[in-house]
């Protein structure tokens, strides 16, 4: 098992945007639902991950099996851990086990959402490659994919066509904005079904103009979390598809609010602060 270093517990020194001292995912409070490390609470064995440990404290724990296992990077993104997808073995890692009938475990994100991460990916990343994707309770017993119902979301993936990074809905393509491949990225995807909105927003930056045509959500007390895969329902098993992602995460979180401008610079600050740019 990897002996993680003692940096990762730490809060950054510096102050946060907006927040006159430091600030961590904690600050949050019950808006946060879920928050993965590369340099905490990872199980590995060989290099490859079974286990990363929800870090939020509400014991959502991603896992993995076989020869779907992402892999632990010890130097892997500013010479600071990072967990590694490769599309080609179509690596992820999941709220539950994938493959089998187990009930969902939701991260109740309610009616308005965010997700996001620091990393990178790669040209190799299938099109449509899915960094984060949920599957919410329309599907969770039934049939349909991670993009094909209004309580589904392709949460953050790369774009099939360009190098850019979006989000889907009910199979529609939403707030759709550039990134550079193999280049250090800070990605924050922010959903609000009430208000039928989507944005972007790349190194805390809004990019593209963003989408009025989310439809209405509720992402309950059912669904799963998939990282670095599609993943579908049939016969009320969930599983993976297509749309593999290949490329490196050092950190992600997602939240049940759609994140302000306060509150987006302080998360900013922080990994930047903890992890570089």
């Amino acid at each position: 098992m990897f002996r993680q270093p003692s940096r990762a517990s730490g809060r950054p020194q510096s102050a946060a945007a907006g927040g006159g001292g430091s600030w961590a995912p904690s600050d949050l409070g019950s808006a946060l639902r879920l928050w993965i490390k590369a340099d905490a609470g990872i199980t590995s064995s060989g290099g490859l991950i079974s286990q990363a440990n929800d870090q939020s404290g509400n014991g959502f724990h991603l896992f993995s099996t076989g020869t779907n296992r992402p892999t632990l990077n010890a130097t892997g993104y500013n010479s600071l851990p990072s967990i590694d997808f490769a599309a080609s073995s179509s690596t992820w890692l999941g709220t539950q086990a994938i493959g089998g009938a187990a009930v969902p475990v939701g991260l109740n994100l309610g009616t308005s959402c965010s997700f996001f991460f620091i990393g990178r990916y790669t040209t190799a990343s299938d099109g449509f490659g899915r960094i984060m994707s949920y599957l919410g309770p329309t599907t969770s017993a039934g049939s349909g994919v991670d993009y094909a119902a209004a309580d589904c979301l392709g949460a953050m993936h790369r774009n099939g066509s360009a190098n850019a990074f979006q989000g889907t809905q009910n199979s529609v393509d939403l707030a759709v904005g550039a990134a550079t491949p193999s280049s250090n990225i800070r990605a924050l995807m922010v959903y609000d079904g009430a208000a039928h909105t989507a944005q972007l927003y790349i190194n805390n930056s809004a990019s593209g103009s963003g989408s009025t045509g989310v439809a209405a959500f509720n992402l309950g007390s059912t669904g799963c979390l998939a990282i670095g895969t599609t993943i579908q329902t049939a016969s009320g098993n969930i599983s993976t598809i297509a749309a593999n992602f290949t490329g490196t995460i050092a950190e992600l979180l997602v939240t049940n609010t759609a994140l302000d401008t306060t509150t987006r610079g302080n998360l900013d600050a922080y990994v930047v602060a903890r992890l570089g740019a």
